[in-house]
């Protein structure tokens, strides 16, 4: 009697080169190389306490400018079985405080 494993959920493709944001390579480059300069945007918080125009000016126009921004990213994560599902996107969600349209806080999620 042989054995058979099945596994669900998401992949980790091999590990994404973490690198230095540069604006030049996020305005010029796809979701994976943006996915590659996240930690960097998010633990030095290189957009804490910039205005909206500051930030658009650094990561461009993601077509929604009104409140929030969200840019999408690639962490090098696959979804579906065995990580046949596809590229698993997450978005890099900026938020503004209200009152100063200041840059409050930086995530990532799915």
């Amino acid at each position: 009697m042989g054995c058979f494993f099945v596994t669900f959920g998401c992949e980790k493709e091999s590990q994404l080169e973490k690198v230095v944001f540069n604006r030049e390579e996020w305005l010029n480059g796809n979701e994976r190389i943006r996915g590659k300069m996240v930690d960097n945007i998010i633990n030095y918080s290189i957009l804490i306490g910039k205005s909206k125009v500051e930030v658009l000016n650094l990561l461009g126009d993601q077509g929604d400018t009104v409140g929030n921004l969200s840019y999408q990213v690639d962490l090098g994560l696959k979804s579906g079985i065995m990580g046949f599902g596809g590229a698993w996107l997450f978005n890099l969600n900026i938020h503004f405080d209200t009152l100063q349209n200041k840059v409050l806080e930086v995530r990532c999620n799915d």
